[in-house]
């Protein structure tokens, strides 16, 4: 289970990321919006350890379309090893409804209100 709260208008949880230095823990805005696993600013980006970089285009919500590069991170997501994929994209790190798949989201959405992400299985 992940838990975090609800803080400047949006679910937040943290994820511990494999750093080059040790593991890298960051906050993520929960975004239901987002069809992939995570995406995250390139500062956080250049700390990370992963592998099979490569440029990829996506269409954001405005309609536009960017060219951004997608990078693999091996991470521990309730126990089970598996691939995310991580979108460099400018602004706050997000999580998608692709890492989200096959869990149980709860959000209390007042200021403060706890922010819980559960398997399903």
């Amino acid at each position: 289970m992940t838990n975090g709260r609800f803080r400047d208008g949006h679910p937040r949880i943290s994820l511990s990321l494999p750093g080059r230095t040790g593991p890298i823990t960051t906050e993520f805005i929960v975004d239901t919006g987002f069809d992939g696993d995570l995406s995250v600013p390139s500062s956080v980006a250049s700390q990370l350890v992963y592998e099979d970089p490569r440029p990829t285009v996506r269409r954001l919500a405005d309609g536009s379309v960017v060219r951004v590069t997608a990078l693999r991170l091996d991470m521990s997501i309730d126990g089970i090893d598996r691939p995310v994929q991580a979108l460099v994209m400018p602004g706050e790190p997000l999580v998608g409804t692709e890492f989200l798949a096959e869990h149980e989201v709860h959000i209390e959405v007042t200021d403060g209100g706890d922010v819980a992400i559960e398997p399903l299985f």
